[in-house]
C-alpha cells in the first residue's frame, strides 16, 4: 500500500502515542487557584471578548460592558484583527467597509452655489476634503458623531492607537448621550497591559510613494501593578495627484496603575502634528472646450478684424460694469452666426480688483513667480470717474455657463483640457492645512464592593489649526487668456495661453474641549441575596454624569491691496465694491500651457 509522507507520520504518531502514555510521568498536584481577575463593568477586554473578527460584547449598548446580543441597537463591532486585515490607517478608512456608511473615498458630494444662475460653480471652500479629517457619512444622513472612549472629541483620530471601533447607527446612538441623528463611531484607545511586554513595528507602503511606520511598546514596570505604553506615528501620505501630500505625526503614551485591590488608575496623553494637502476630487469649471469648437468652426471663415472682435478682447477699451460681449458676427460669407457668451470678465469683481499676472507653465510651483501689480484704472492711470470708464481682464467662457437652465457650470471631462487625474487646483503649492492636537485623559476606576462600581474621568483637548486656499473655489476653472493687450496697453505677451486664477482665502482657530464623566454601576442578584425573593432575578442600576465645556475661535481672511498713495488703488464713482474691501481683493493669474492656435482640440501644458 502506498501512502503519503503526511498519512505516514498521522500513523507513526498513532501507534506509537501508547508507549509514549507509559513512559510519561505522573502529572503535577495543582497549585492553589490563581485569584481570578475581576474587570471593571466600564472596560471591554479586547483579549477575552474578541475572536477574528467577532465580538462578543461592547460599552455602546448602556455604556457598562453588555454582551452584544442584549443591546437593542443597531451596533457594530470591528476587531483589532479586522482592522489590521484591511490595512486601515484610520477609522474613516475602515468604515468604507461597514454596511450602510460611506467616507470621503468612496463619497462624494459637491455643492452647487446657485443652480442656472450667476454663481453655478462647484465647491464650498471649507467643505471640501481638505478642510475635513476622516468624515463618515451614515445612511445618506450625513456625519456621524466622533468620540474617544465614548467621549466627545473635536481633533481627528488615527488607527494607531485604536484598539476597537464601534459603530452605532442611526437615532440609536441616543443611549451613549448626545450624538448626530446619523449615528456615533467611538474609537477605544489602546490599554496599558500589566501582564507582560510586548512589541510591534509596523510598516506600510503603496503605489504612490506613501510610507507609514508605526512603533508600539508595552513595557510592564511592576507586574500586575504598574504599565507604561507608547505608541509613535510617522505617515507621509502621498496620492496620484502629484502635488497632494500629507505629513501626519502622531504620539500617544499610557499607563496603567493598579495601587490597591479593586482600584485602577488610567490616564493617557496624545500629541499629533499634521501639515498637508490632501486632493478634494474635484473637476476644474470648463472654460476652454465650448470657446475651442467655436473658434475651430468659425475663425477659418472670418477676417482677422472679425476674429479679434468674435473671440478676442481688449481690455483698453473702456467697458461699463456688467454688460456683456456681444455673441452674433458676420461670417467672411455673409452669413451670421451666435456663438453665445464665450467671452466673460474673471469672476468675483474683476473689475474693481487688483490683478497680479505670473506664471512660468508649470504646476509644481505656481506661486513662486515674478509679478507684475495692475490696478482697475483708466488707460491713462487715473481714477475713473464713471463705471463706463474702466478697464475690463477677459477670459474664454463657455455658453451654457451661468444659464438659466437648472444645471451647474461645465465642468471638464477630457484631459486634454486639464489633467484631473493628476493635477488638481486645490492641491497645488500654495495651498495647505495645518493641525495640532493636544489630548490628556485620567480615569480612575474603584471596585467598592462585589457589586458596586465606581468610575471617573477627565478629559482635555486642544486643537489649533490653520488653512491656507490659494484658490477659492468660485475660481477653480481653466480659461484661456483672450486679451490682446494688458490693461495699461501693453502687448500681452501671454496672449491665447491658458491659465489658472483666483483670489484667496484662508481660515485659522482654535478649541479646547474638556470633558467629565461619572460612572455609577450596582448589581443586584436577588437569587443571591435571598432564597424567598431569588425569582425576582438580577438587576443593574446604573448612573451616569457628564460635563462639556467647549470654547472655540476662528476667523477667515483673505489678502487685499491698502495703499494711501493717490491713483494707486481701485476706484470709482459709485458702488459698494468700488471702495469696499471687494474692490481690494488679490487676483492671481497663474500660466500653465502654450499659446492655442486654429485646430487645437486641447491644450499643450
Amino acid at each position: 500500500m502506498k501512502y503519503h509522507s503526511l498519512q505516514l507520520i498521522v500513523l507513526f504518531l498513532t501507534v506509537s502515542a501508547p508507549h509514549s502514555v507509559i513512559a510519561q510521568t505522573a502529572a503535577p498536584k495543582p497549585t492553589d487557584a490563581e485569584e481570578a481577575v475581576v474587570l471593571s463593568p466600564f472596560v471591554v477586554n479586547t483579549s477575552a471578548s474578541e475572536s477574528g473578527y467577532r465580538a462578543s460584547s461592547t460599552l455602546a449598548g448602556s455604556r457598562i460592558k453588555t454582551d452584544l446580543k442584549d443591546v437593542a441597537a443597531s451596533v457594530t463591532v470591528l476587531t483589532t484583527e479586522f482592522l489590521d486585515d484591511l490595512g486601515a490607517k484610520d477609522v474613516a478608512s475602515a468604515m468604507a467597509f461597514v454596511a450602510g456608511a460611506e467616507n470621503d473615498s468612496t463619497y462624494h458630494a459637491e455643492p452647487v452655489a446657485a443652480l442656472g444662475g450667476a454663481n453655478g460653480y462647484v465647491g464650498s471652500d471649507f467643505g471640501d476634503n481638505n478642510n475635513k479629517s476622516g468624515v463618515i457619512r451614515v445612511r445618506g444622513l450625513g456625519a456621524a458623531s466622533t468620540t474617544v472612549n465614548f467621549i466627545d472629541t473635536i481633533g481627528s483620530t488615527d488607527r494607531y492607537n485604536t484598539e476597537r471601533v464601534e459603530f452605532l447607527r442611526g437615532a440609536n446612538s441616543i443611549l451613549f448621550g448626545l450624538a448626530e441623528p446619523a449615528g456615533l463611531v467611538n474609537s477605544s484607545t489602546k490599554l496599558a497591559g500589566t501582564r507582560k511586554r510586548a512589541t510591534r513595528v509596523e510598516n506600510k507602503i503603496d503605489q504612490f510613494g506613501s510610507n507609514r511606520v508605526m512603533l508600539d511598546h508595552n513595557e510592564v514596570l511592576i507586574p500586575s501593578v504598574l504599565a507604561v505604553r507608547g505608541v509613535g506615528l510617522v505617515n507621509e501620505q502621498q496620492y496620484k495627484v502629484k502635488t497632494a501630500f500629507l505629513r501626519d505625526k502622531r504620539v500617544f503614551v499610557t499607563g496603567t496603575y493598579q495601587p490597591f485591590k479593586g482600584t485602577t488608575v488610567r490616564a493617557y496623553a496624545e500629541g499629533v502634528s499634521s501639515f498637508g494637502r490632501r486632493p478634494n476630487n474635484r473637476t476644474v469649471q470648463d472654460n476652454v472646450s465650448g470657446w475651442l469648437r467655436a473658434y475651430n468652426a468659425y475663425a477659418p471663415q472670418m477676417t482677422p478684424a472679425q476674429i479679434a472682435q468674435a473671440f478676442y478682447w481688449d481690455p483698453t477699451v473702456p467697458n461699463a460694469d456688467g454688460i456683456a460681449p456681444a455673441t452674433t458676427f458676420t461670417l467672411a460669407n455673409g452669413t451670421s452666426a451666435n456663438l453665445g457668451l464665450i467671452r466673460r470678465p474673471l469672476d468675483t469683481q474683476a473689475n474693481g480688483t487688483a490683478l497680479i499676472f505670473s506664471g512660468n507653465g508649470q504646476w509644481a510651483n505656481p506661486l513662486d513667480n515674478v509679478a507684475t501689480i495692475l490696478a482697475a484704472r483708466t488707460i491713462t492711470g487715473a481714477a475713473p470717474a464713471a463705471l463706463t470708464s474702466r478697464s475690463q481682464f477677459a477670459r474664454s467662457g463657455d455658453a451654457l455657463e451661468n444659464a438659466v437652465i437648472l444645471r451647474a457650470d461645465p465642468q471638464v471631462t477630457d484631459r486634454g483640457i486639464f489633467p484631473y487625474d493628476t493635477v488638481e487646483i486645490g492641491a497645488l503649492p500654495g495651498s495647505y492645512r495645518q493641525e495640532n492636537i493636544r489630548r490628556y485623559n485620567v480615569t480612575i476606576d474603584q471596585r467598592v464592593t462585589d457589586d458596586l462600581y465606581l468610575s471617573a474621568t477627565v478629559q482635555r483637548e486642544t486643537r489649533d489649526f490653520d488653512q491656507y486656499f490659494a484658490v477659492l473655489s468660485q475660481s477653480n476653472q481653466i480659461s484661456i487668456d483672450i486679451n490682446q493687450k494688458l490693461p495699461d496697453g501693453r502687448v500681452n505677451p501671454n496672449f491665447l495661453r491658458p491659465f489658472i486664477y483666483g483670489r484667496n482665502i484662508a481660515e485659522r482657530g482654535d478649541a479646547t474641549l474638556t470633558n467629565t464623566l461619572v460612572q455609577a454601576n450596582y448589581d443586584f442578584d436577588f437569587a443571591k441575596k435571598t432564597q424567598k425573593l431569588g425569582w425576582l432575578g438580577s438587576h443593574r442600576l446604573t448612573g451616569v454624569y457628564t460635563k462639556a465645556k467647549r470654547d472655540t475661535y476662528g476667523t477667515r481672511y483673505h489678502n487685499q491691496f491698502d495703499s494711501d498713495l493717490a491713483n494707486v488703488l481701485p476706484g470709482a464713482a459709485t458702488g459698494a465694491n468700488a471702495t469696499g474691501a471687494a474692490s481690494r481683493f488679490v487676483m492671481q493669474l497663474w500660466y500653465v500651457g502654450d499659446p492655442v492656435k486654429v485646430g487645437d482640440t486641447s491644450l499643450r501644458f
